[in-house]
């Protein structure tokens, strides 16, 4: 489902790193009545879009001691339902980037270990959707039950993760016409942790 104008200019606060409507009428050079308008008919503009742009291009340059992180995007989407064929998990488009504030996180996170993915597919409903966002910390470890990205027979995906009595990886799906699996001894070496979930973005 496509967003709506509020919720664009929600997830725009909060990858500029502000909180109010004002500091991003502020930031877009815009009087209230006109952002109204956007909102009242569900439509942003054009020119809007290219402030918008210009704005956090100018943050990547200007900012770089500001109070949070610019992560990395990775150009391919992580697979949850469908997969995602990728050849190299560290192919990164250097120039698109997503700030987010320190605060955004419980605890402070290492920057170059961070990345973040859009998700494609439906297996994850209702915990993710098509064109979500998640951050993920970049690990090869199984660090406790979680969702994480994994690179499972040459696909990159989205999953839960969980270890079972027995100590092999159960992936789990959760949306329930998806089907959720357990790796044995054999199966388990085509399954490589590429990192873990801190936050979702919907």
């Amino acid at each position: 489902m496509d967003k709506n104008s509020r919720e664009i200019l929600d997830n725009w606060k909060l990858e500029l790193g502000i909180k109010t409507d004002k500091e991003l009428r502020e930031k877009l050079d815009v009087e209230r009545p006109t952002m109204d308008k956007w909102i009242s008919r569900n439509s942003i503009p054009d020119m809007a879009v290219k402030k918008f742009n210009q704005v956090c291009k100018s943050m990547q340059n200007d900012n770089t001691e500001q109070d949070g992180y610019w992560i990395k995007k990775l150009n391919q989407k992580v697979g949850a339902g469908t997969s995602v064929d990728i050849t190299d998990i560290d192919v990164i488009d250097e120039d698109d980037r997503f700030f987010v504030p320190f605060a955004f996180f419980k605890t402070l996170m290492k920057n170059e270990k961070l990345r973040m993915a859009q998700v494609d597919g439906y297996s994850m409903v209702p915990m993710l959707h098509p064109d979500d966002w998640v951050i993920f910390e970049k690990t090869k470890e199984f660090r406790g039950d979680g969702l994480y990205i994994i690179m499972y027979n040459d696909n990159l995906m989205v999953k839960i993760l969980q270890k079972t009595p027995r100590g092999n990886l159960y992936i789990k799906s959760t949306n329930k016409d998806y089907e959720s699996f357990e790796l044995d001894e054999d199966t388990q070496e085509c399954c490589h942790i590429v990192g873990k979930v801190v936050k979702c973005i919907i």
